[in-house]
């Protein structure tokens, strides 16, 4: 069932696959696998979206070819993630950051960047990012200009699985995410995406597929529960409440047949199972904890870290150094051992190798041409997601709840980049695209949908 299902929608399956990979093979694979393997996903995702992209009501197959071709050619979008890919890419080549001992002078120097004025990166670190843009580039145009309304559906859907189980296998293995870059933001956007399918599963009449559904919402909120810290936690809980009622108000008021219950029973069954499932793996006085930690949230944003202030101005001396390009993909740390006076290293933590802020981080090493790379292609998201909005509100189309995920991802990035630097992990980013690109592609045109 599951095969005839995939093999009915195979561009929504390998766009699926593309964008959760770096999250279900981080703790298998090192990075520079990780992005061979993103990057030949991507080859092979683009090449089928090419021939074989979803045909609307009575298209034909070559029109539908010619349909996409013509859409990717005219879009701002693609040009803008194509831009966004070569300035990857510059950085990735222009690599030469590197800590050297100098023997003469009995001590350690940085060494610069092949070009100085150019983005550049620590050697070996911006290989990933590299790899990263240019699968948002393929998932994000796939969503967007690629997929169906209903093939929209079954993308989130088998996203959501496969990140859900990834998990529950996470769980399983104990696997543990040092570090200041957490993963659990990219289980919450999948979360999100489960949302999406949940709702699908019972409108679309897809009840065999509805285990899936089950592992994609359980397995995802376990997902975020273990791998967030307790800020990213109380977002993520946030943003899927409202997602939440999103999808019930849409199945009481736009579906009925008492939709909305069953997927109430079915999302709080799925989470309560998979919770039960994972807690057979981790102590539950550790998932106590994660409950119990946002209790002591107010004190925590409350807090002022002398360490985290230091390491705060030390980014911020980083990047007024090299306001346009940063010190550096990965050149952090270096900063800091550096720059960092005698007094501060008493405060400092051993290792330090992130700031508090996701924003500081960002341009102290990318600098504003990093932080442009990032919020133009999501402010031409938000564009191109209210052209055909409007419309649709004019014509008083009733809107899926898919249509709240931009708004919503947006936010939640916002929000935990503040006080973390999870947006800058390539799951995250891959997935946060990906559900912005869905809810682009989920307005309905018409009352009936648009195809």
């Amino acid at each position: 069932m599951i095969q005839k299902f995939i093999a009915s929608y195979s561009l929504a399956a390998h766009l699926a696959f593309l964008a959760v990979a770096p999250l279900v093979l981080f703790p298998f694979l090192p990075e520079n696998v990780i992005a061979n393997v993103l990057l030949w996903l991507s080859m092979i995702s683009f090449v089928w979206m090419i021939m074989e992209p979803t045909s609307h009501r009575l298209e034909a197959a070559h029109d539908a070819r010619r349909r996409l071709a013509s859409a990717l050619v005219t879009s701002p979008l693609t040009w803008l993630l194509v831009v966004v890919a070569i300035v990857a890419g510059l950085r990735c080549i222009n690599d030469g950051i590197a800590l050297r001992y100098v023997a003469d002078a009995g001590n350690w120097e940085v060494t610069l960047p092949k070009f100085q004025y150019l983005p550049a990166s620590v050697e070996g670190a911006g290989y990933l990012p590299l790899a990263a843009s240019v699968a948002v580039m393929v998932v994000v145009t796939g969503a967007v200009f690629a997929l169906g309304e209903t093939s929209g559906g079954v993308f989130s859907l088998a996203l959501s699985f496969m990140a859900g189980a990834a998990a529950i296998v996470f769980c399983m293995l104990g696997v543990k995410v040092s570090g200041d870059f957490h993963v659990g933001p990219a289980f919450a956007l999948a979360h999100l995406g489960g949302l999406v399918a949940l709702n699908s599963v019972f409108e679309e009449g897809w009840l065999k597929a509805l285990p899936l559904s089950v592992v994609g919402c359980g397995g995802t909120f376990v997902g975020a529960l273990v791998y967030s810290t307790p800020f990213e936690l109380a977002a993520f809980l946030a943003i899927g409440f409202v997602m939440l009622i999103a999808v019930v108000l849409y199945s009481k008021f736009a579906v009925g047949h008492a939709m909305e219950l069953k997927v109430l029973i079915v999302y709080f069954v799925s989470v309560g199972l998979l919770l039960l499932l994972a807690g057979g793996f981790i102590s539950q006085g550790a998932i106590r904890g994660r409950f119990a930690a946002l209790g002591d949230l107010g004190a925590v944003l409350l807090r002022t870290d002398e360490a985290g202030t230091m390491l705060s101005s030390l980014a911020m001396h980083g990047w007024m150094n090299s306001p346009w390009c940063g010190c550096g993909l990965g050149a952090f740390p270096y900063l800091v051992r550096f720059e960092a006076t005698p007094e501060l290293w008493m405060h400092l933590p051993t290792g330090a190798v992130s700031v508090a802020s996701g924003f500081l981080q960002l341009v102290a090493e990318r600098g504003l041409i990093g932080m442009v790379m990032i919020a133009l292609p999501a402010l031409t998201l938000v564009i191109l997601w209210l052209r055909r909005l409007l419309p649709g509100i004019s014509v008083k189309a009733v809107q899926p709840p898919a249509v709240a995920l931009l708004p919503l991802v947006i936010l939640y990035l916002i929000v935990i980049s503040f006080f973390g630097c999870s947006l800058l992990r390539a799951d995250v980013l891959i997935i946060s695209g990906t559900m912005a690109a869905v809810s682009v592609a989920s307005v309905r045109l018409k009352g009936n949908g648009n195809g």
